[in-house]
């Protein structure tokens, strides 16, 4: 399926996503068929690409388009801990994380 990509240079093109470990390798992959329906699109990427490696006590490092509130806390839930930088658009995501109990 190509998608139009108005940041890019190359406007047309297809949309691969990648699970890859520290040192570049490829691990998972997947093309872009269209959009998921229930989780937001970046949530049920990680989600998919990373099913195998959950449940183990891991933590995944995403990039801001991918690190939401949902995505944490889908992970916390499978034993896995997640590391990035929310957007600022995500509101109330900071207020949530640096909440202190007790």
């Amino acid at each position: 399926m190509k998608r139009y990509i108005l940041q890019k240079r190359h406007k047309y093109g297809v949309k691969l996503y990648k699970l890859c470990f520290d040192k570049g390798i490829t691990w998972n992959m997947k093309i872009y068929t269209g959009k998921d329906a229930g989780r937001s699109a970046p949530t049920a990427v990680v989600m998919e690409l990373a099913e195998r490696l959950l449940d183990a006590g891991r933590k995944l490092i995403t990039d801001n388009y991918y690190t939401s509130l949902e995505l944490a806390e889908l992970l916390i839930n499978r034993k896995t801990h997640l590391l990035g930088a929310v957007q600022k658009k995500q509101e109330g995501a900071t207020k949530r994380c640096n909440k202190k109990e007790g």
